[in-house]
């Protein structure tokens, strides 16, 4: 499935070459994979019911958790990941500091994405998409 392949670049890119280059931009790539394949696995999810698939994230994300009951885990993570997601995309400026990734926004207001975080975001996309064995 599509999701799984995203979130295999998400890992590829944390454990494999991150190490190599340190390159900070790396995390905000693996990121970018991980909202691909959450975004993927709940099109996938939401076909399997019998739902119409909403285009938009938050579409997705509202029909999900009114039919479904996700743990609080799961949904949290979709959340930071999209806000992490969006935050890039919408960052004035982004800066490595001590092997993390800073991102700025219009506002000045600061979040540190460090390699630590995106290897545990990893990990828990991976239970999100073993809970939902469907998405095979």
């Amino acid at each position: 499935m599509k999701a799984h392949q995203q979130l295999a670049v998400a890992k590829h890119l944390v454990g494999v070459s991150y190490p190599l280059l340190k390159d900070q931009k790396l995390l905000i790539g693996a990121v970018h994979n991980l909202f691909s394949a959450i975004n993927l696995a709940l099109e996938a999810i939401l076909q399997q019911d019998g739902h119409f698939v909403p285009d938009s994230f938050e579409s997705r994300y509202a029909l999900f958790t009114s039919k479904h009951k996700a743990k609080k885990e799961h949904l949290e993570l979709l959340l930071t990941i999209k806000e992490l997601h969006d935050l890039h995309k919408n960052s004035a400026v982004d800066f490595p500091r001590h092997g993390s990734l800073v991102m700025c926004t219009e506002d000045y207001r600061l979040r540190t994405l460090a390699v630590k975080d995106v290897e545990e975001y990893v990990h828990r996309t991976e239970e999100f998409l073993r809970d939902y064995k469907g998405l095979e």
